[in-house]
């Protein structure tokens, strides 16, 4: 399965919303550099916390301010919302690649491609925390994943295992 070889399709940014999440999400990011993100991005979570597009402006928020606590508790509700609309089993560890290959085979390549970034978000974010081995399993899940390494976790997971040794 090459994870670079689809058509277009749309993005978790198309997924229609109300006006009311996308102007919440807009002054969230207006209000980013005065540090007053937070409440308009939570008012757009309660208006809408199954988006795609509001999980990732909150994982970024936290991301970007060093939350990385609740960046990590954001990437594994992305990955429970990305898992139910692909229809994969809600914990990570039991896709098989398999799976991800039929789904290669459907429609469904933006929404893969996106729940196997947050994949590696999750063990990129783990590796920070100190989860060493959290974050390598995750890391070495994706490359299972995606044998061509399309989406780079095995240079993530060299390098957590050079700092193991």
């Amino acid at each position: 399965m090459d994870l670079l070889d689809f058509d277009a399709q749309p993005l978790y940014y198309d997924d229609p919303l109300p006006l009311e999440v996308w102007a919440l999400l807009d002054a969230a990011a207006n209000a980013y550099a005065e540090g007053a993100s937070d409440e308009p991005l939570a008012r757009a979570e309660a208006l809408a916390p199954e988006s795609l597009a509001v999980l990732v402006a909150l994982y970024r928020n936290h991301f970007y301010r060093h939350r990385l606590e609740e960046a990590r508790a954001i990437a594994v509700r992305a990955l429970t919302v990305s898992a139910e609309r692909l229809g994969w089993p809600a914990d990570w560890r039991e896709l098989t690649p398999e799976q991800a290959a039929e789904q290669r085979a459907g429609t469904g390549m933006t929404v893969l491609r996106f729940h196997l970034m947050t994949l590696k978000a999750l063990g990129y974010l783990d590796l920070r925390l100190g989860r060493v081995m959290q974050g390598c399993a995750a890391l070495e899940h994706l490359t299972r994943l995606d044998p061509l390494d399309r989406l780079g976790a095995g240079a993530l997971l060299d390098a957590a295992r050079l700092a193991l040794r």
